[in-house]
């Protein structure tokens, strides 16, 4: 049977020695949006859930699994804290507060985290590459913002006395 954990329970657990994973059980796009700093992202709503899971742990299915959703109003992280315990998990926490707790108690999420084992290639889209003279800020090269009393050279360098070299 799966236990209930509290924040300051995750607090503890993070602080310690102890191997476990950290699974989000949302949507990718709301793990994008806020998550646990380390956490991995597992949607209970994938076909494959338990066998996405068994695969994060390397199918070991005694290590430690904390699951956790958006608040204790979300039922997301008890029905995957079920499913993994009807799978033979053995050692699975429903961190029922979730990120609205989380947030609350002052830890705040990270959506630009990496986590700790890389996500699969099916769990994360490739980043697309920028073509090559792609303009991707309004910055220069030494990284400032464009003068606003600048004028255009027309191609062509303008000395300290204004005119064109």
């Amino acid at each position: 049977m799966f236990k209930r954990i509290t924040t300051g329970e995750l607090q503890d657990l993070r602080k310690s020695s102890d191997d476990f994973l950290l699974l989000n059980v949302l949507s990718r796009d709301a793990f994008r949006q806020d998550h646990i700093v380390g956490s991995e992202n597992v949607p209970i709503d994938r076909p494959d859930f338990v066998d996405a899971v068994d695969e994060k742990v390397a199918s070991d299915r005694r290590k430690k699994v904390v699951v956790y959703c958006a608040s204790e109003h979300c039922d997301a992280s008890t029905r995957a804290a079920e499913k993994l315990d009807e799978s033979g998990f053995a050692d699975v926490y429903d961190y029922k507060g979730g990120m609205e707790a989380w947030n609350a108690a002052g830890r705040g999420g990270d959506a630009s985290a990496k986590p700790k084992v890389p996500a699969r290639s099916d769990d994360v889209p490739p980043a697309l590459p920028i073509p090559p003279g792609t303009a991707t800020s309004a910055r220069d090269s030494t990284g400032a913002p464009p003068r606003s009393d600048a004028k255009p050279s027309g191609g062509r360098a303008r000395g300290s006395d204004g005119n064109r070299r």
